[in-house]
């Protein structure tokens, strides 16, 4: 009997007067090989004995069974990209960015402006931008004009590097954007 004032211990799942449950052993997995490989475009299938500094190079390609991973070693990164809350035309522009595996001077840069709507939202995010095409709407820094003017600015960023051998090739990572908080308004009036 169970002493005074306490309960009976019982495990957990048991159930009083059940027979033990059978023990269900599942069948092992069945084995599968899968060829996994790092190719070299020049020279072919890299070596097991290579080392992984030697291995891993940005170009290479992974395979495994039937899929095909290209190698990015560092991709470029932005971390934070802001640009001028309240622009105002005829000053300059200039974004914040944070960067990891990348120089902004080799960043990728496009600069739009709000596209006029008739009192409604566009039907697409792309369909309510345009690019800007002139002065220096592809340039990290953008000095807005009277047309831009009454128009939100939005700016695109694409991270680059140039990596590889000989700096051949060109590494890039993906499209940052920021927009600003309100239109542009009419910047100081320049004296005569």
């Amino acid at each position: 009997p169970p002493p005074k004032g306490g309960k009976k211990a019982r495990s957990k799942g048991f159930v009083p007067g059940a027979a033990p449950a059978e023990e269900v052993s599942a069948p092992p997995p069945a084995e599968v090989e899968i060829e996994c490989l790092l190719e070299c475009s020049v020279d072919g299938v890299v070596s097991e004995d290579t080392l992984n500094q030697d291995a891993w190079v940005h170009g290479r390609t992974l395979r495994v069974g039937a899929s095909r991973f290209l190698v990015h070693v560092n991709p470029p990164v932005i971390e934070d990209l802001r640009i001028p809350r309240r622009p105002l035309a005829g000053i300059p522009q200039r974004p914040a960015i944070s960067l990891r595996f990348a120089e902004a001077s080799e960043c990728r840069w496009q600069w739009f402006r709000a596209r006029p709507q008739a009192g409604q939202a566009p039907s697409e995010e792309q369909d309510r931008w345009e690019r800007i095409e002139d002065g220096g709407g592809d340039a990290m820094v953008y000095t807005p004009g009277e047309r831009d003017v009454g128009k939100q600015l939005k700016l695109e960023c694409t991270p680059r590097r140039m990596a590889g051998p000989g700096a051949a090739l060109e590494v890039s990572g993906d499209v940052a954007s920021a927009v600003t908080d309100s239109e542009v308004v009419p910047g100081p009036a320049k004296s005569a």
